[in-house]
């Protein structure tokens, strides 16, 4: 027990610093990982290339969109499986390949249903509720919707890819707005990928040839842009996912560069954490990235096939038990 508890206060010295309470105030406190559940497989639990992630602030809940078993699951915030649904096909509460997940203000789950083209609405007790869109390129039609997002008013964001596009809609599929053509220009994509709405109703999203991100007001008008394609701080090889936590900070999953990048709401590069692998703390690939209400960060590692759990480090430091999983030292 004297070895545990000495191995973990220099692990705690380590991550912290001298004091493990003080940190200095011009520096950004490392995020902990705490711990990883899932593994390939189509059981309770297990997943095929997860891609979106999302926290209900509704519930307290986790749901994920399993994408290659053509499901959604729920889970608790500790990885503790509740309950899935879904299954390949194109009938009503049937999706292919859900990418983009999101939820809505009363509670419900909306998913991006990609290669069935359409928007699905789930209650968060699983029944149907309803579904929109099909293949086209007219307003309201989709090529490839991927990214999906529901704002603090209700309103559902699609990020369709491959028209280049973000598409706004009411919450029960009435077409709204739409913005974006391709290119390099502020307001234009190339292949917008993912999006996020965050509390005040402006919309990020994630430009992946262009290695950006851009926030936009909920109705299209550009606000600003950062990031750029690269390896260094504040750069990105394909960002997905992105997400804001209760203090409005941005954080983006770097999906080649295998990590996940925080982000002032002005682009300011804050920190960032991660690296390849498949060991605890290690990503590949990873796609969606979720916030819960204490800042904790939930992040879908997609070709590890499993879920990854980071503490916010303002609020516990962790120890490494003797089990392999990192548990919170005051619980």
């Amino acid at each position: 027990m004297a070895r545990l508890q000495r191995t973990s206060l220099v692990a705690i010295l380590f991550l912290f610093g001298t004091s493990p309470l003080v940190r200095p105030a011009h520096a950004e406190a490392p995020y902990v990982f705490v711990e990883t559940w899932g593994s390939l497989g189509s059981g309770d639990g297990q997943c095929r290339r997860p891609h979106g992630i999302v926290y209900s602030p509704f519930d307290g809940h986790i749901y994920v969109a399993d994408t290659r078993n053509n499901r959604i699951q729920k889970l608790t915030t500790d990885g503790t499986f509740v309950t899935s649904w879904g299954s390949l096909g194109s009938g009503p509460g049937q999706m292919s390949w859900p990418h983009g997940i999101g939820v809505a203000p009363n509670g419900d789950i909306v998913v991006a249903d990609t290669r069935n083209k359409r928007v699905e609405r789930f209650t968060n007790d699983v029944t149907f509720v309803t579904t929109w869109g099909s293949e086209g390129a007219a307003p309201g039609h989709f090529t490839k919707p991927i990214g999906l997002a529901v704002g603090p008013n209700g309103f559902v964001f699609v990020c369709d890819a491959s028209a280049h596009r973000v598409q706004k809609f009411t919450g029960d599929g009435k077409f709204v707005t739409l913005w974006g053509t391709r290119g390099s220009a502020p307001g234009q994509f190339d292949v917008p990928v993912d999006c996020f709405v965050d509390a005040n109703g402006d919309v990020y999203v994630t430009d992946a040839v262009n290695g950006r991100v851009q926030k936009f007001t909920n109705n299209g008008v550009f606000i600003l842009e950062f990031g750029e394609t690269g390896s260094g701080d504040g750069q990105f090889q394909t960002p997905h996912v992105p997400a804001t936590g209760p203090d409005g900070n941005v954080f983006v999953s770097d999906e080649f560069n295998h990590r996940i990048q925080k982000f002032t709401s002005t682009g300011t590069f804050l920190t960032t954490f991660g690296s390849f692998g498949s060991g605890d703390g290690q990503f590949w690939a990873p796609m969606g990235v979720a916030v819960d209400a204490d800042g904790n960060v939930y992040v879908a590692d997609s070709t590890n096939h499993r879920f990854h759990k980071w503490a916010n480090p303002a609020l516990v430091p962790v120890e490494r038990s003797t089990w392999g999983r990192t548990k919170s030292i005051f619980r």
